[in-house]
């Protein structure tokens, strides 16, 4: 009786571990991702500003 108790408590420690892991990997992903997508966005900017000056500089 005293094992099975030993083995569910583990079991479920080791249940909330596997949950709090994957919901940290998943913050991380989503961080990343909206990183990624904010440099995107600097970048369009930085190129449009030199295809204007570029462009304005011709004219």
């Amino acid at each position: 009786m005293m094992m099975n108790e030993v083995l569910q408590t583990t079991g479920a420690a080791a249940m909330i571990l596997v949950l709090l892991i994957s919901a940290e990997r998943f913050y991380k992903l989503r961080d990343l991702r909206m990183l990624d997508e904010a440099e995107d966005d600097e970048a369009v900017r930085k190129a449009e500003e030199a295809v204007e000056a570029f462009t304005s500089g011709k004219s």
